[in-house]
């Protein structure tokens, strides 16, 4: 239900309810097209590296973006 209402804020009022069935229909297909590349890369990654590579290779950047975030979280909101 909240991610219904973050649509309707693009859309005026007036405007038909066709301009919101357009914008939930183009983020649905983008979000379907992000998970379909995803899937790809997965399964190539899998096949190349095997099944440690494929589960060691996305967990080192995410493990270093998740310190940097927790380094940084510290003096976010701090006006000096």
């Amino acid at each position: 239900m909240q991610a219904l209402l973050s649509y309707h804020l693009p859309v005026a009022r007036a405007e038909s309810a066709t301009k919101l069935f357009e914008w939930v229909a183009v983020s649905t297909g983008c979000r379907n097209t992000l998970k379909g590349a995803s899937f790809l890369v997965g399964a190539a990654l899998l096949e190349r590296t095997g099944s440690r590579g494929a589960l060691a290779l996305p967990a080192g950047p995410v493990s270093v973006l998740s310190m940097t975030a927790l380094k940084f979280s510290a003096g976010v909101g701090n006006v000096t």
